[in-house]
């Protein structure tokens, strides 16, 4: 008999448990619709990876570019600036290279010669230049967005 009492209640609990989470999920849907985006979320946080509500992206980017002693430049990828590591790229670049003073550490410094020396064999790299760009587009088309350079991160070798 007690057995089949304790039986009963872990099935209504387990059903209260479901009734109490399927409750609340419409209501955190409203919380975000209006108040925004409650956290944790009960269903997937975003982190704003989504556009706002007026339907404009936003993001800023690195360009880099390598100015050699022969006066030449060319772009790569700033990707080739970072160790090989589980880092996420994007965001260790912004922390190592968005800061001039950062940038220009006796360390840093020291990295970005030997990897210049690495890719550029045979030609003395002088400095690289570290384009921030901030663009903004509209979400139904991408394409007419506005580019502006937010700031210039320059790095003597």
């Amino acid at each position: 008999m007690e057995e089949q009492r304790w039986m009963r209640l872990k099935q209504w609990s387990v059903r209260l448990l479901f009734l109490i989470v399927a409750l609340a999920l419409p209501l955190e849907i409203v919380a975000l619709r209006t108040v925004g985006e409650p956290y944790p979320a009960l269903y997937l946080p975003s982190f704003a990876s989504g556009p706002p509500r007026d339907g404009t992206f936003t993001r800023t980017d690195p360009f880099v570019s390598v100015q050699f002693n022969d006066g030449t430049a060319t772009e790569i990828d700033y990707r080739m600036l970072l160790p090989s590591s589980q880092l996420h790229a994007p965001t260790a670049f912004r922390h190592s290279y968005s800061d001039a003073d950062r940038a220009n550490s006796p360390e840093v410094v020291a990295w970005l010669r030997e990897v210049c020396e690495r890719e550029f064999p045979g030609v003395s790299a002088t400095q690289i230049v570290i384009d921030w760009t901030k663009r903004e587009f509209t979400v139904p088309n991408f394409e007419n967005g506005t580019v502006v350079s937010v700031r210039t991160v320059v790095v003597d070798l």
